[in-house]
């Protein structure tokens, strides 16, 4: 199967392009980072393969509604840690 007939495959079955649904299990990933680990948010978005900063913060505010410091922020105070 070419990577067209791929995308437009995998759109149709999901309902979502490949980018997106990649986009959405790198941030979940990072969500869970950022609520148990102590570990920096660059460097949490490094390790999820989002190599910006900026675009790290950007598709973690389009898809969990709040940005990461926020959510971390949040996560602290209402399980008492970091």
């Amino acid at each position: 199967m070419n990577p067209s007939a791929f995308s437009r495959f995998f759109k149709k079955t999901t309902g979502r392009t490949l980018t997106r649904y990649v986009n959405e299990l790198r941030i979940g990933l990072a969500f869970r980072k950022l609520a148990d680990s102590n570990q920096t948010i660059l460097n949490i978005s490094f390790d999820v393969g989002l190599k910006n900063l900026s675009n790290f913060n950007r598709r973690f505010r389009e898809i969990k509604g709040v940005p990461p410091r926020q959510f971390r922020n949040k996560a602290a105070i209402a399980f008492g840690s970091n």
